[in-house]
């Protein structure tokens, strides 16, 4: 259901999936604690960067405390780039 949905973000936001979908390397989805799975994936694909949504609309410092995107942040062995959604996206 995942690449699915992808493919609709892709259509709604970019208008055609064709153009940038040879910009889509790989989809995984994993089973686990969502904080390490990120960092595990993130390590295997020797990322340089891991970019990620936070729900939190209170400010950074709620983010950075006790959150997903706060966990990353303070082990990922590579920068992290945190990116909030809009509340009607969620």
């Amino acid at each position: 259901q995942l690449p699915q949905g992808l493919e609709r973000f892709c259509r709604e936001e970019v208008g055609s999936l064709a153009e940038e979908e040879s910009r889509i390397e790989d989809i995984r989805i994993a089973d686990g604690h969502p904080a390490e799975m990120i960092m595990k994936q993130a390590e295997e694909l020797e990322s340089d960067v891991i970019v990620m949504g936070t729900h939190s609309g209170r400010g950074l410092h709620r983010v950075l405390l006790g959150s997903v995107a706060g966990k990353v942040v303070a082990r990922a062995s590579c920068p992290v780039f945190l990116v909030p959604i809009p509340e009607d996206v969620r």
